[in-house]
């Protein structure tokens, strides 16, 4: 959220909306958009190989890179330094979240069957998906079993069966088309 514009390509909000252009030499858009979500973030900050090679091929002009502000909140750690945020930000864009992709978000939501806070930011990211063109992969931690990794439910129940949301995915998975690819990260 630097909106220094020291991205290649400018501002955080070139990237906004339907998702701008930017660090391709004027050539046009990359066919190739990165969604990441929280976590995909922390790896990145973290310097995890495959992660910062995404951004190379956005620096290099070969993809774009993209997050929700919401992805960004949830993913900052107290414990990395401040320079390793913004090389980290000064190389991906954030989709600007207006009243009309919230609509979007709520819209994905119901469409799924799903409400609460448990799905808030996933929506959210599913949203900033929805509005990228190419070939667009969202990198997600979002477990498909209903579950957060620990084998607990967010929505309140164990995610390992029983009741009628068992087995039920959940996330960006079930909020975005099958045109988008969704990798777990």
């Amino acid at each position: 959220m630097s909106g220094d514009g020291s991205r290649p390509g400018g501002g955080d909000g070139d990237r906004g909306g339907d998702g701008g252009g930017g660090g391709d030499g004027g050539r046009g858009r990359p066919a190739r958009v990165f969604v990441l979500d929280s976590e995909a973030l922390s790896l990145a900050v973290g310097g995890d190989r495959m992660m910062i090679a995404r951004l190379r091929l956005a620096a290099d002009g070969e993809a774009e890179v993209v997050t929700s502000p919401t992805a960004l909140v949830a993913a900052h750690d107290g414990r990395t330094t401040e320079q390793r945020w913004e090389w980290v930000l000064s190389r991906i864009g954030v989709a600007d979240i207006g009243r009309d992709q919230v609509r979007d978000a709520r819209r994905l939501l119901a469409d799924a069957g799903l409400h609460g806070r448990a799905y808030a930011i996933d929506a959210v990211l599913a949203a900033v998906a929805h509005q990228q063109k190419g070939q667009v992969t969202v990198f997600t931690t979002t477990e498909g079993d209903g579950t957060e990794g620990d084998g607990k439910d967010p929505r309140g129940g164990t995610g390992t069966g029983g009741g009628d949301r068992a087995g039920d995915p959940y996330g960006v998975e079930r909020l975005v088309p099958d045109r988008i690819v969704v990798r777990k990260v």
